[in-house]
């Protein structure tokens, strides 16, 4: 149980619904990564040596306003993130789209084979959130209602930095 003096799912609840993936337990997969410009390949695994969690922002169209608006959601709060030792990810199933005029300081993942999509939405792109400790264990998720609602960041950082705080 996670203890906090920050927004609870109560706060939001009229803008999100709890969206759960198949199992709770994530594969270690792997995926091409563009991050900073550059396109590398990605493991989970390797990912988690040098982070607590994991968090996973799936969307369902690139280059639209809500999609540029979600990236900037996250660029945002970037820093928070890493305070909280927890590694943001934009996952696209349209494959990897360029952004090399304003590159995220964040990984966008790549997953045109959906195989990503397949664990979390039977295949389906959507947008939702998944906070993924380094057990490889879904602690959170949650899709927004509609386009026009933001991700509740103060929940997603509760709940990375209660990932962070159990192992210490």
């Amino acid at each position: 149980m996670i203890i906090t003096n920050r927004a609870t799912d109560e706060d939001f609840a009229p803008m999100i619904r709890k969206r759960f993936c198949r199992t709770n337990t994530v594969p270690d997969f792997r995926c091409d990564a563009s991050h900073l410009g550059q396109t590398t390949p990605l493991c989970l695994s390797e990912v988690f040596q040098h982070y607590k969690s994991v968090v996973l922002f799936f969307y369902d169209t690139d280059l639209t306003p809500h999609h540029h608006r979600d990236i900037e959601q996250v660029r945002e709060h970037y820093q928070d993130f890493m305070d909280k030792s927890a590694l943001p990810m934009m996952v696209s199933i349209n494959g990897l789209v360029p952004h090399q005029d304003n590159p995220p300081n964040f990984p966008l993942l790549g997953d045109s084979d959906r195989s990503l999509a397949r664990h979390f939405h039977e295949g389906e792109a959507c947008r939702s959130v998944f906070v993924i400790d380094n057990h490889h264990k879904v602690k959170y998720s949650f899709m927004p209602l509609d386009l026009e609602h933001p991700y509740s960041v103060p929940v997603i950082l509760s709940i990375a930095g209660g990932i962070m705080n159990q192992g210490q």
